[in-house]
């Protein structure tokens, strides 16, 4: 077999602006020396499944703007795949089958019959994929994808009934490979990774491949996107054909492509309000941040609603052994330390595992405010907007945090 692997030449095109030529010319030599480095670090990494999954790293754009979608294809990410809203699982398929969280938590197989039943079929192996629901009605949307794997269990299979797998039926779309009968896959690029899955792997009606586009250029970039939203999906993964698989890493070799921002913050502090305390809600807002992993803290961006009591408590009860008066390890700006309807009434003190929300954002804003997050000069990150998604259960690591360096790289572009 013949496989086409791509380069790229120094040079972008003459439409592109300076500023953005380089850029595009500091990624490539990044990615250059990246992948030399990743060469020698992968030909003796001591593979214990599980390890942390590989991540793509958020990218600013504007999706009218033909010109944002210059970026992903000019430093070589040319290789599309749909962004889906399920579970990033790990899969051990070997005597037996074993499936992880991206938090490396093992879930019980048997409680997706309809999964496990065609995984055995696979070529003895570990795998990367992402679990979600299967289309079974006409109008079937990101939602749907992610309601499925939300009803159903995941860890007690006496939860498990008849009537929740027909009415919530999943599928596991595969997009990488570790290993595959015994041979290390790692250190091989993306192109030739995907070559022998391809080879290998012979789809079933709850087993796939994710689907492959391949584009040369901005114009065919943002025309899949937007056929992508029109379609409801809730964006795209833009990849380097020549990247290896380096657990744990989050870089621009793989970058995602979402019509809005999501963050994964974690939770500081609650607010309380006497409409919240009438109520009987736990109560009115949280405040929510990014880690820095320069300090090994935490630092605040944003304060969130949730109106629907049921998710706060949802919330509360995960966090409320927690909560005390004040915690070490975050990080408030002295504007808001100066205001004390800023502070919130309890912080939350953390040991191993983290409270992670979903956080929708219009847009990243880097000025004067009460926020700590990469704070110099008076400046410091906030969230234009922020609106709760969901509470994520699969990620509870203090390396699932958003950092405050990827806030800052976004931001700055």
């Amino acid at each position: 077999m013949v496989i086409f692997i791509p380069t790229l030449i120094n040079i972008v095109p003459d439409s592109i602006n300076h500023k953005m030529a380089s850029k595009i010319l500091r990624e490539r030599d990044k990615k250059q020396a990246r992948r030399r480095r990743e060469r020698i670090e992968l030909k003796d990494f001591d593979m214990k499944f599980p390890v942390a999954p590989k991540k793509p790293s958020e990218f600013k754009f504007d999706k009218d703007n033909i010109d944002s979608f210059e970026y992903p294809v000019a430093i070589g990410n040319r290789v599309i795949e749909k962004k889906s809203d399920g579970y990033c699982v790990l899969l051990s398929v070997n005597n037996e089958i074993k499936m992880y969280s991206s938090n490396l938590n093992e879930w019980d197989i048997r409680c997706f019959p309809e999964v496990s039943g065609e995984l055995v079929k696979l070529p003895h192996g570990y795998y990367h994929g992402e679990l979600l629901g299967l289309k079974n009605a006409d109008r079937f949307t990101s939602l749907d994808e992610y309601t499925a794997i939300q009803k159903r269990p995941k860890t007690n299979i006496n939860d498990v009934t008849k009537e929740l797998i027909e009415k919530y039926p999943l599928k596991i779309d595969i997009f990488d490979s570790l290993i595959i009968e015994d041979k290390a896959m790692l250190s091989k690029p993306l192109v030739k990774r995907r070559a022998v899955l391809e080879d290998m792997i012979e789809e079933t009606e709850h087993v796939n491949l994710i689907h492959q586009w391949k584009v040369n250029n901005k114009e065919d970039l943002q025309k899949l996107f937007l056929w992508a939203i029109d379609n409801n999906y809730e964006g795209l993964i833009a990849k380097d054909p020549l990247s290896f698989y380096v657990p744990g890493s989050r870089d621009n070799d793989w970058i995602k492509l979402k019509e809005f921002l999501t963050l994964d913050l974690a939770v500081l502090g609650f607010y309380s309000t006497e409409s919240s305390k009438r109520l009987g809600k736990p109560f009115a807002a949280v405040l929510v941040g990014s880690y820095n992993t320069e300090t090994c803290k935490f630092e605040t961006v944003a304060k969130v609603k949730i109106g629907a009591i049921k998710k706060q408590e949802e919330i509360y009860q995960r966090i409320k052994h927690l909560l005390c008066d004040k915690a070490d390890n975050v990080v408030f700006s002295p504007e808001m330390l100066k205001i004390k309807k800023k502070i919130p009434e309890k912080v939350v003190k953390y040991g191993s595992d983290i409270v992670i929300l979903e956080v929708q954002t219009q847009d990243i804003t880097y000025n004067g405010n009460w926020h700590s997050c990469g704070l110099e000069n008076e400046k410091a990150h906030s969230l234009r907007l922020p609106t709760f998604k969901q509470l994520r259960k699969d990620k509870t690591r203090i390396s699932d945090v958003t950092t405050t360096q990827q806030i800052h790289d976004y931001y700055f572009g």
